[in-house]
Formats: structure tokens, sequence, C-alpha cells
């Protein structure tokens, strides 16, 4: 029941183990065993981790390619599910999460109302996600839509909010316009065309091989269509013939 499920989240919170190293060799990642996590303040939420997502830049901060890799030994990790076990209180000093800005601050404290000890999430962080529990600002939370489950919460935040950057931030795509939605069958691909078909944007999909046509389509019937998926040529003369084929076919 919710009760109960509130109950068992509220229990004290032990030891943590996470997923620790330097950055420079995946082979130096260690499980380790860390103090229990502070108290939540005011626009925190504690988290017991269930699920991680692994992602690109997940692999490039192991290695040490990326720019905002912490220096020295950290937990890696960006996007996570779990159970929320305490939401930091009104007037309790939040001094375990780094807010990006005063206004983040405000709006993380607005949005920890919304959330129970017990509720399902994903979530978003800089880095320590790999651990059984997570300190996050609760502005950086959703509850999992009904239905979902736990592996698919973890799996959705990073590739959705890249895919939404680049499309609307910097994008800013309109009604009508069309888009070409490179590696249209994976991951961010997929979630391309669903924003794109929402919008009301039109797109033209690339793929690597033949076999992904029909999970394109398939997917999205009455918006894509083979005409729409275009295996890409080696040749750039004959894939620049596909484009204009595949917009000829959309009356462009």
């Amino acid at each position: 029941t919710t009760r109960a499920a509130a109950k068992a989240a509220m229990a004290p919170a032990g030891p943590r183990r996470a997923w620790a190293l330097k950055a420079g060799s995946v082979k130096s990642l260690r499980l380790k065993e860390l103090p229990p996590a502070n108290r939540p303040g005011y626009g925190e939420v504690l988290v017991d981790v269930k699920c991680i997502g692994l992602n690109f830049a997940d692999v490039f901060s192991v290695l040490g390619l990326y720019s905002a890799t912490p220096k020295g030994e950290f937990v890696p990790g960006l996007e996570f599910s779990g159970v929320v076990r305490e939401v930091g209180a009104s007037g309790v000093a939040a001094e375990s999460v780094e807010f990006a800005s005063e206004e983040a601050r405000r709006r993380a404290e607005r949005e920890s109302a919304d959330l129970r000890p017990g509720d399902k999430v994903s979530g978003v962080v800089r880095f320590g996600a790999y651990c059984t529990s997570v300190l996050a600002p609760a502005h950086q939370l959703r509850k999992i839509p009904t239905g979902w489950t736990l592996a698919q919460g973890a799996a959705f935040n990073v590739q959705a909010l890249t895919v939404w950057y680049g499309l609307q931030a910097l994008g800013n795509v309109k009604p009508g316009q069309v888009v070409l939605v490179h590696s249209c069958a994976g991951g961010c691909g997929l979630l391309a065309l669903q924003i794109l078909q929402k919008i009301g944007a039109k797109a033209i999909g690339t793929v690597g091989s033949s076999s992904k046509v029909s999970v394109v389509v398939e997917r999205f019937p009455g918006y894509m269509s083979d005409a729409r998926v275009v295996v890409r040529a080696k040749k750039p003369k004959d894939y620049a013939a596909q484009l204009r084929g595949a917009l000829k076919a959309m009356g462009e």
C-alpha cells in the first residue's frame, strides 16, 4: 500500500554503496561503501536508487573525455530512477546540493511540495547517480507515469532532454518545418520523431540499414513512410539524391 511504502521509505538510511573511480580507465571502477547520505534540506530530496541510465556522456566521463568530469575520484551517473525516502522540510537549510542559481533553488523548494516518501521518481543529477541513494534538487525529479517501469524511468531523461534542447531551445522548430533526423531508429531519434510529430513538423529520417526502416514506419503509422526513411548511402552524391527524393515524396 502507499502508506506501507511511505513507512518503509522513511526507515533509517544506512551506509551507501557506489561505483567510483578517477577518470581515465573503466578498469579503475570500484564498488565502494560510503557514509549515509545527509538529511535533505528544503528543496532537496533523498531518493533510494533502483535503476540507472548508461549514456555516451557516462562513458566519456569515465574515460576522462568529457570536459565537465570532476577532478579526482568521483561517482559517475547522470540519470536514475528510484523511490523517495525523504523530502527536505521547509526551514531546514539545503547544504548538500549545489544549485545552479538562486532561481533554481526557489523552484526546487516550490516543487518539493509535490513529492512524498514512497513516490516513484526519475531524475537527473550532475554525476553521482551510480549510488544506492542520491540527494537531488526537487525540480530535477519527476514522478514516473503510471504504467512505466523503473527501468523506463531511468532511461528516459537524458535522451529526451537532449532531443528537446536541440529541437526547441536551439532549433526553435515550428509546425510545418522539415527536419532531418539522423539515426532515427535509435533512442534519441525515435524521441525526436515523437516530438516533431507532436509539434506538427515534418521529418525525414536516416538509418544505417534497411532492417530499421520498418521499425520507424511501424512506430509512426501515418507520420513516417518508407519514402521518408532513408538508408544512408556511403557516397555524398548518392546521399544528396536520396534526400532530394525524400523531399519530393513529401511535396517539398
